[in-house]
């Protein structure tokens, strides 16, 4: 069992290594086909391309990925594996890799060796409305929401939205203990 345990322990480190070499020389970490390059990332097909800066400029220009992903499956565009738009696919295409942004465990550390589709300039756009998209905000209905419920606990008296104070259904308990239980 131990044996197999460093085993299993050599190979992750092995593998990390590997993976931190490949961060150091700028080279891709290629798993499925990237929108809009060859299965080793590295040449641009440059149809699927013109997709991905056509996805840059409509979020830009503040579509929702659900619009653009419904309307590239409506054009007949498929995905790299060849499956219909969903709104993650379009969030992913913001990724790094089309930038040439090589990025490792979170970290930005350099510039792929991979031709880029899009300018970094417009990379850094698009994170930056990410971010802001997706920064948490209060609409007023939530506000009404909450007042409306702070307004009828005050009126039942109750410090606890959840418990009435008045017994009622919910008043009793829903199990008993066991010792208690008839027999």
């Amino acid at each position: 069992m131990a044996h197999a345990c460093r085993s299993s322990d050599d190979s992750s480190r092995r593998l990390k290594d590997a993976l931190k070499d490949k961060t150091r020389e700028g080279k891709p970490h290629v798993g499925n086909r990237p929108y809009g390059y060859t299965g080793n990332g590295q040449a641009i097909i440059e149809e699927e391309a013109e997709i991905v800066r056509e996805v840059f400029r409509r979020y830009l220009d503040g579509e929702s990925p659900l619009g653009i992903a419904q309307d590239l499956t409506a054009r007949g565009v498929t995905t790299s594996k060849g499956k219909t738009w969903q709104p993650e696919n379009v969030r992913h295409l913001s990724s790094n890799f089309v930038a040439g942004v090589r990025i490792h465990q979170g970290e930005q550390v350099g510039t792929g060796t991979w031709p880029a589709i899009i300018d970094r300039g417009q990379w850094d756009e698009v994170q930056r409305f990410r971010e802001y998209r997706a920064a948490p905000t209060r609409s007023a209905s939530s506000e009404r929401r909450y007042s409306a419920r702070r307004s009828l606990r005050s009126r039942r008296g109750s410090t606890s939205p959840t418990r009435p104070t008045s017994p009622g259904p919910r008043a009793t308990p829903m199990w008993t203990p066991r010792q208690n239980r008839e027999r």
